[in-house]
């Protein structure tokens, strides 16, 4: 199993300071998306899965001061993927409240999957890798992209390629080598800078 890129701790740092709002910027285009999918897995409609990871941003805005990096504590994210489950069973708590709503079983039992943790660490790389992409996509040129995207990702042909972006297979192949390791560079330089 690839390795999950762990969460920066400058960042997390930055976030104590409440009018950051460049590190506060950078925290919710990461992590929003994680808790909004989890929030959706979980059964919730998008409105209440929306609602309930503002509730979760909100926690974390009010609880970051208290979280410091500990082998023994685990990682930064765990401590999100908790208080995301935590935001989740009050909001089960209020509904049980309301006789209308009810409280389907099935609800429940997604919410408990233990799969939703490798989940969870899943969407976190592929939100890794998106940022990682566009930050590269913004820095290199249309057709460079497209080269790159079509024969790497999209495993179009090469010939296909060369003849819809009107390039030669060499320059396809040396577009595809150049993005490639400018996304692994971005990865890289990721990784340096976090901590569990």
């Amino acid at each position: 199993m690839p390795q999950v890129p762990r969460t920066r701790h400058s960042l997390i740092l930055r976030l104590r300071n409440r009018s950051d709002a460049d590190a506060w910027n950078q925290f919710v285009e990461l992590y929003e998306p994680l808790v909004y999918r989890l929030m959706i897995k979980c059964g919730l409609q998008p409105t209440d899965a929306g609602d309930q990871t503002q509730e979760v941003m909100t926690s974390v805005a009010k609880a970051i001061n208290r979280w410091n990096p500990d082998e023994n504590r685990g990682k930064f994210r765990t401590w999100l993927y908790r208080i995301s489950k935590n935001t989740l069973a009050d909001y089960w708590k209020k509904l049980q409240r309301i006789p209308q709503a009810g409280l389907d079983s099935e609800f429940i039992r997604r919410a408990e999957d233990e799969q939703l943790d490798d989940q969870f660490d899943q969407a976190y790389r592929e939100r890794v890798f998106v940022l990682a992409a566009n930050k590269i996509k913004a820095k290199v040129s249309p057709k460079t992209w497209d080269a790159f995207w079509l024969s790497s990702m999209d495993q179009m042909p090469i010939g296909a390629i060369a003849e819809k972006l009107d390039l030669t297979p060499g320059n396809i192949y040396v577009a595809k080598s150049r993005v490639m390791k400018q996304l692994q560079d971005a990865v890289q330089m990721f990784l340096r800078t976090e901590v569990e």
